[in-house]
């Protein structure tokens, strides 16, 4: 598995290089009030680290989301272990 996503990740790359190699003739990008005018390839590199910086961030999210779920369960009142001694029995009356 970890070689098909090597030989993938591999193969994605080259096609974006070639395609980022190709395209050299100056772009103007205009947001709201910014203008910017660049090689179109330097405007593929930044979308291509958004994305690779987008999709990085949502899997940390998603990784901490997890874990943190599971560790707080216990430490909500009402969830998890009902509030009493550490071993989880009921408090004494």
């Amino acid at each position: 598995m970890k070689r098909l996503q090597l030989i993938l990740t591999l193969i994605i790359s080259l096609l974006a290089a070639a395609v980022i190699l190709q395209n050299t003739l100056p772009m103007e990008i205009t947001f709201l009030f910014w203008k910017a005018t660049l090689p179109a390839a330097v405007w593929l590199i930044i979308a291509l680290l958004a994305g690779f910086a987008a999709g990085v961030t949502a899997a940390l999210f998603r990784r901490t989301g997890r874990r943190k779920t599971a560790a707080d369960t216990a430490s909500i009142p009402g969830e998890g272990r009902e509030s009493g001694d550490a071993d989880g029995s009921a408090p004494a009356a």
